[in-house]
């Protein structure tokens, strides 16, 4: 939800658009307009066409799916080499104050993947 009242919010002020103008255009009140831009609620989706063509933007921009013009997402880069290289000290370091060894498994074999030991991919001294 947050995305989306991000969204919002960013385009009225960009197109200098006050909550009011906004609501009188797509059929609601400005206190509607309110509650999308600090995700109190969402717009109904039949509404995000309206929006969209309101600001001449995709309904996959209004819903942060894809970047405004003039934005570019960075992805993270969590899986080079490099990436894992920096966590590592934090990794060792926390490890048994915040992590117990199942979640650690979990961890390992679920999200992360890892099917080989640590060795084959770091160094560890």
């Amino acid at each position: 939800m947050s995305k989306i009242a991000l969204r919002i919010a960013d385009l009225r002020k960009k197109h200098r658009v006050t909550q009011q103008e906004l609501a009188d255009c797509i059929g609601v009140s400005f206190q509607t307009i309110s509650k999308w831009e600090t995700g109190v609620s969402m717009p109904d989706i039949t509404i995000l066409p309206l929006l969209a063509d309101y600001f001449s933007v995709s309904t996959d921009q209004i819903l942060g799916l894809k970047p405004l013009d003039g934005e570019m997402y960075i992805q993270e880069k969590t899986a080079t080499k490099d990436f894992w290289n920096q966590k590592l000290e934090y990794l060792l370091r926390t490890q048994k104050g915040y992590w117990n060894d199942d979640y650690a498994r979990f961890l390992i074999s679920q999200v992360w993947k890892i099917d080989k030991p640590i060795s084959d991919f770091v160094k560890i001294s």
